[in-house]
Order: structure tokens, then sequence, then C-alpha cells
């Protein structure tokens, strides 16, 4: 079997991110068992549970399940209070853990769960989409949407992050889609080699390939781990990580709001994009680096601009609700080149400029 290991180096929260092909329900049974929980509670998503809930179970033991419908709907209030029934339900005490095995929205849910139960139980997380793998399944970021994106939540660090990218066999070529668009993220603020690296394996990671995705994928994790650890409660640097993110989660709103769909990693790379269109404005980025940036999420086959005609004034209170924002005061993170970055409050006419330009 292939696997691969990413630290992440947290001091007494330190956790591995381990990744593999083919063995995922072993390798979680081996990552729980050394934890010796008094009691497990498995949560997830009730398709991925149809999918690959039936091993992980046996493996695990058997636990009591708590299923979550897909959808980012499922990520609020109510849903947070079903999954805390369930956890009473199972007598989960202190020394217990949630397993969460699905993508970001069973990830963030269960996370959350998991920090307030009993004021702090520890969590185990299985992500089993692209987008889970390269990005929220590591950093300990957990929450739930209150009229906006993760309004409500905390940092709750997970105790082991295990990942099988064959689970990524039975995914939805758009979900792939939407995991790349994170990736194209995370290798537009690394620079090279990562970015070199998406670029040429575009083709076969547009194409679902695990033995493409694995390095990636580990490379994205190992990116995000080193700045987690230098800036665990995104006082600073991991500020960097949310590029795309602004105008990202405010299209997302956007279209739960029209009845569009819109997946949470289609909206990052059309907010990628956009901060590369920002940042040419504001003389940030030359015209070939931008080119180069765009052409690596083009290869991927991301979309690069909003599917339909949004303007400043339709954004403005749903960009109000940026957890970047200070004094009220909108701040956008922008690329500088490959590997740089920087945060930037930019004029509304600039703003207004840059959504009604399609190139």
């Amino acid at each position: 079997m292939t696997r691969r290991e990413v630290a992440v180096d947290l001091g007494p929260r330190s956790y591995s991110v381990s990744l593999t092909l083919g063995d995922g329900p072993a390798l979680l049974a081996e990552r729980v068992a050394a934890l010796a929980p008094s009691g497990v509670l498995l949560v997830a998503d009730a398709t991925v549970a149809d999918l690959h809930g039936g091993p992980v179970r046996r493996a695990l033991g058997d636990p009591p399940v708590a299923l979550v419908a897909p959808g980012e709907r499922s990520k609020g209030v109510a849903g947070l209070e079903a999954l805390w029934t369930a956890l009473r339900e199972a007598g989960l005490d202190r020394d217990g853990l949630v397993v969460a095995l699905g993508g970001g929205v069973v990830g963030d849910l269960a996370g959350f769960a998991a920090a307030t139960w009993l004021r702090g139980v520890r969590v185990v997380h299985a992500p089993t989409t692209l987008l889970s793998m390269v990005d929220s399944a590591v950093g300990g970021k957990t929450g739930i949407d209150l009229g906006g994106k993760n309004l409500v939540g905390a940092f709750h660090q997970p105790s082991a992050v295990v990942a099988d990218l064959a689970w990524l066999a039975t995914l939805p070529a758009r979900e792939v889609a939407s995991g790349l668009g994170e990736a194209w993220k995370t290798a537009v603020l690394a620079g090279d080699p990562l970015l070199a690296d998406l670029e040429r394996a575009a083709p076969r990671a547009r194409a679902g390939d695990p033995a493409a995705l694995l390095p990636l994928v580990a490379a994205c994790a190992a990116h995000k781990a080193a700045v987690v650890g230098r800036d665990e409660r995104e006082a600073g640097e991991r500020a960097s990580l949310n590029l795309g993110h602004t105008l990202g989660h405010a299209l997302e709103a956007r279209a739960l709001a029209l009845g569009h769909d819109l997946p949470h990693g289609a909206a990052v790379a059309i907010g990628v994009a956009f901060a590369c269109r920002l940042a040419r404005a504001l003389g940030w980025l030359d015209e070939p680096a931008r080119a180069r940036l765009l052409a690596a999420g083009a290869a991927l086959g991301l979309p690069l601009a909003p599917p339909w005609p949004v303007t400043l004034d339709d954004l403005r209170p749903l960009l109000a609700l940026d957890k970047k924002a200070r004094a009220g005061r909108l701040r956008w993170v922008l690329p500088r080149g490959p590997g740089a970055w920087g945060l930037a409050a930019v004029p509304d006419d600039v703003v207004a400029a840059a959504l009604s330009s399609r190139s």
C-alpha cells in the first residue's frame, strides 16, 4: 500500500495526517485504537455511509452512527443540535471520540460538536472528498453557518486525520473539480515546486487519478500544516489560506439564496481568479505572473468567473460578513506572485470594475 504522513506540529496538540491508497478503514481503526477512547461515535454523510460506511464501521468495531444529510444546509443550528443529541444518546464521556467520515460539511459540523460536547472531546477526521483532504480536515477550524459561512465555530484540532484516496473513486467529477479549486489556491500561495507539480499533473488530476492526486494532496496538506504550525489561531499568516474565500463565500451565499448550485471549491477558484484581477489592478501582480496563475487554474478545468452576472451592490451585505474585516473595512488576500501574498483594503471602484470585467 502507498502511504504518506504529514506532521502538524502544535506542541501538545500535534497530530499526523495519514494518506493512504486502499487500506483506509484498517488505518483509521489503527489510529483510533492508539487513542484508546472510552467510546466512539461515527458521524457520517448519509451518502458516504452507503458507499464506504460498512467497511469503516466494521473496522471500528460497530460503533453507533449519526448520519448527516448531504449538503451545506445540514451545517446549521438544527444539524448541530441533532449531533449533540446523538452524543448524549451514545453516552460519550470526556474520554470518548468522534470520528467524522465525509466531506467538509461533516468535518466542520462534527468537529464543532466535538469541541462543545462536555466542553471538548477528541475528534478524528476521515475526509472522503478531495476538498476536505487538501484543506478543511487539516488545521482545526470547525463551525456552522448562521446567515453566513462559518460565523459560529471554534478552533479544535483533531487527534488524527486519515484519508484514503481510494474513496475518491466514487466522487462525482464536479466534486473532484471542487477539490482542485482548493489545491490551486494552495499552489498559488506555495509557489514552486507545488505550482509546477500541479501544472504538470493537471490532466491526470482533473481525471481524478488517485496516483497523481496522492502527492498533490500530501503537498497541500504539508503547506497548510506548516502555516497552521506557525499561526494556529489566524493571528497573521494563516489569513493567507483565505485567498479566494472573500468573494467565494459571498458567491456561495448568493447562490444559495438564488437556488443555484455552486460547490465551495468552484466558488474559491472564482475568488482566486478575482484576487489575481484585483492584484493586477493594484500593480501587485505583473501580467506574466497573472497569466501563469490563471492558466494553471484553467488547465484544471476550474471556473474563473461567476456563472451569472453579479455586482458589488449584490454582494456588499455578504462581503461585510467576511471574518478578515477590521473596523468595518474589508481586507482582501491578494497574490503578489507565485508563493507571495499580502492583505489589502481595495477601493470599492476597483472591486466593482473587477466584478464587471471578464478578462
